[in-house]
């Protein structure tokens, strides 16, 4: 039953219903307390609370999802867009430098580095993270525009 709760709990997350989703969380929890073992217990919970603007609550919950599952380099990059969001950005970035350790290939991670390095001004390292993610996913948007943006400002 629970891992059902749990699959409930991350479509909802995707519907944008994060209140919802952590109620069937918590009823996870209730009915098979060993669930909190499980990274993606951790990494919906964090999902929902970050939708409701609560880093303070999500952050917690990323940090047990890596301490789980530390070679999952999704759950690496999500700790570390949650990091960026509160304006962490060298915390952002270690995460951001461990997912792609753990996942050479995984663009997302590529991409949110690069962000890390725009904001913190080093643009010759954000351009070069964009390139990567998008060498990686020719069609990831974000990527490109985030890509063209930095080569835009890197050059005026």
């Amino acid at each position: 039953m629970a891992p059902n709760r749990l699959r409930l709990a991350e479509v909802l997350l995707e519907l944008g219903r994060a209140a919802e989703a952590r109620a069937e969380l918590e009823h996870a929890r209730r009915i098979a307390p060993a669930v909190e073992e499980a990274a993606s217990f951790h990494l919906n919970l964090a999902a929902a609370w970050e939708a409701e603007g609560r880093l303070d609550l999500a952050l917690p919950a990323f940090r047990r999802a890596v301490d789980l599952a530390d070679d999952d380099a999704d759950a690496w990059n999500k700790l570390g867009r949650a990091l960026g969001g509160s304006n962490d950005l060298d915390g952002a970035r270690r995460c951001f430098e461990t997912a792609i350790d753990r996942d050479p290939t995984y663009a997302p991670a590529h991409n949110n580095l690069g962000s890390v390095h725009w904001r913190q001004g080093r643009l010759d390292a954000a351009v070069a993270a964009f390139a990567r993610a998008v060498e990686l996913d020719p069609d990831y948007a974000v990527a490109r525009q985030n890509l063209a943006q930095a080569r835009r400002e890197l050059s005026p």
